[in-house]
């Protein structure tokens, strides 16, 4: 199964060239497929930092995800294999942060496919996680993300007031207003997980939820962007903080406006990272008080 070739790199005159055109085929290359998904997922998990074996196994999922479209399209297939094929392609993409094959993939879901079938929960947990990730993707810039929101609204896989658009709005609307405090209150997964539905999709196994996953990646990216335009704004802002151990107003308002996951990091363990990189030093003796070092003029 490995060594399965592309039909487009073949052009069927390689021996077996044209077997991925061959539904039952197509099915048993894509349990192939999910095993090696399985397996990358539990080998790497969302902690484990990036090394070159990791870029490796990224790169072998995603060529072997994409000789099997290759051969649904080429076939023309359109049913629920098909959809649960693209659906997962478009998940494992984003994870592994892949435009290329985002795009590929939402050009087949888009705008025909999902039109000419009724609606599933699959349908629409791939609807949020298309919009959320154009919303990322894009920053500052809202364009792509309306573009997409529009298509999926003219074409009647969803409506304005449907938890999805409407939470994607609020969200939209918070970005746009530099509203990172409520940005962090949008953004918590017990927001955000239930929009999921009851019935996540699961990798091979069952072993991890991908809808889950895809998602927190997508926020936490989110995050990391948005937090970069919170400090340049508190920066210019403010001459010094006071950031104490303890829990204060003060620590928890800039815990939410960093959009910092209290879990992992502090605002204290965050505001020492920031001293690493000589963006504020500590002032004196104080105890949490910290001197902002404004950014050079350009």
């Amino acid at each position: 199964m490995t060594l399965m070739p592309s039909i487009s790199r073949s052009s069927g005159i390689e021996k077996d060239g044209d077997a991925l055109k061959n539904t039952n085929i197509q099915e048993d290359y894509w349990t192939f497929v999910q095993s090696k998904i399985s397996d990358y997922l539990k080998k790497y998990p969302e902690s484990c930092p990036d090394s070159k074996l990791r870029g490796e196994a990224r790169h072998s999922v995603l060529i072997q995800i994409r000789k099997l479209r290759e051969g649904i399209m080429a076939t023309k297939r359109r049913d629920r294999f098909a959809s649960e094929v693209y659906e997962t392609s478009l998940r494992i993409s984003i994870l592994f942060s892949s435009a290329v094959n985002i795009a590929s993939t939402l050009s087949y879901l888009l705008p025909t496919y999902y039109t000419s079938q009724p609606s599933t929960h699959s349908r629409d947990s791939t609807i949020l996680i298309t919009l959320l990730s154009q919303l990322e993707s894009s920053y500052p810039s809202q364009r792509d993300y309306y573009s997409y929101r529009q298509a999926f609204l003219a074409s009647g896989c969803t409506t304005h007031d449907s938890p999805t658009v409407s939470w994607l709005a609020s969200l939209s609307g918070a970005i746009r207003s530099c509203n990172y405090y409520k940005v962090e209150s949008l953004t918590r997964p017990k927001v955000y997980i239930p929009l999921l539905g009851s019935w996540p999709r699961k990798s091979s196994g069952g072993a991890v939820d991908l809808d889950t996953q895809t998602m927190r990646v997508i926020i936490s990216s989110l995050h990391n962007r948005l937090r970069d335009r919170s400090w340049s704004i508190l920066r210019v802002g403010y001459r010094e903080m006071t950031c104490l151990p303890k829990v204060t107003d003060t620590s928890e308002w800039l815990q939410r406006s960093l959009i910092l996951d209290s879990s992992h990091t502090t605002v204290e363990a965050w505001f020492e990272q920031q001293s690493e990189k000589g963006n504020v030093k500590a002032k004196g003796e104080a105890e949490g008080k910290w001197v902002i070092i404004k950014p050079a003029s350009t």
